[in-house]
């Protein structure tokens, strides 16, 4: 049968009746065999999890029945349950990737790791191609990079033309924004008065403003704003 490894931490009925850990022990080992599942193995464990559970049982399914019913009988929440592969399983799995298929599992796991330290850190690396480019109008595309951190209260990314430069006409502001201009030339119009900044130099646009964007062809900025939530405040959406 398939095996299965619950990671277990006590719940405070468990904790203030430990010492009838065993009397427990022996009845989930009773109600799991009548749901057609078998402990194989029991340890204490010191760190992140207090104890490790080895059970075979026939499916997913019942699998999911016995972490329901398990906190129940006994003294430990179960916080998380892992599919065990047998030797066997894990050369099948190896022997069937396509090439290549190991390399990109490990870059998304690494992504998935570098993701977990900036939200435990406060601080994350960006870079220009992890995030999708999304267009906003003709000729002008976005990527969202400091609002796909998630580790702030800003968002924003880089904004860049593609080919022809682009316009997005009378747009109000619902937050403030910063840019920075990397490459070309962005104009912002308001009230019929143009300010334009070139490569080094920057433009600060208060909330409540409403304004016309215009970039030259070729055109790439670096884009800051805050409150990152300003859709779900306002209601409104720019794509």
């Amino acid at each position: 049968m398939p095996q299965y490894m619950f990671l277990l931490r006590f719940h405070d009925r468990g904790l203030q009746n430990i010492k009838d850990s065993h009397k427990r022990t022996e009845r989930i080992v009773e109600v799991f065999g009548s749901m057609g599942a078998q402990i194989t193995g029991y340890w204490m464990t010191t760190g992140h999890y207090d104890g490790v559970l080895l059970i075979e049982a026939p499916d997913d399914v019942t699998v999911a029945k016995l972490r329901l019913v398990g906190p129940v009988i006994g003294g430990s929440d179960v916080i998380e349950v892992l599919r065990a592969l047998t030797p066997e399983e894990n050369n099948a799995v190896i022997e069937g990737l396509q090439p290549g298929a190991a390399t990109a599992a490990a870059v998304s796991r690494g992504d998935a790791m570098e993701a977990q330290s900036a939200q435990q850190t406060g601080v994350a690396l960006l870079r220009e191609g992890e995030v999708e480019w999304v267009t906003l109008r003709p000729n002008i595309e976005v990527s969202r990079t400091i609002t796909a951190a998630g580790i702030s209260e800003l968002g924003g990314g880089i904004l860049r033309s593609t080919g022809k430069g682009g316009e997005i006409l009378d747009w109000t502001l619902h937050y403030d924004e910063v840019f920075y201009v990397e490459q070309g030339e962005l104009e912002v119009e308001t009230d019929g008065v143009s300010t334009v900044a070139r490569p080094g130099e920057g433009i600060l646009i208060a909330k409540g403003t409403k304004v016309t964007y215009r970039t030259k062809p070729h055109t790439r900025a670096f884009y800051v704003l805050y409150p990152i939530d300003w859709q779900q405040r306002s209601g409104v959406s720019i794509d």
